[in-house]
């Protein structure tokens, strides 16, 4: 059986969501925040780097014409 939220419950809920990430760095060493803030870029660059490459048909196109 599916039990409806209030809205008041649905605000508390969304409150302690948004203290979550400023309680967790409060919480880790300089250390390893650095370690979390690289690991971070390291996936933005990443996934920038796969939407950029050219995908296999256009690879193939490519070839075909060379």
């Amino acid at each position: 059986m599916t039990k409806k939220l209030t809205d008041e419950f649905r605000k508390y809920l969304a409150s302690l969501g948004r203290k979550g990430g400023k309680a967790r760095t409060q919480k880790m060493t300089p250390k390893e925040r650095k370690e979390l803030a690289r690991k971070a870029a390291q996936a933005r660059w990443a996934k920038a780097h796969s939407l950029n490459a050219p995908s296999k048909q256009h690879r193939d196109r490519n070839e075909r014409e060379q």
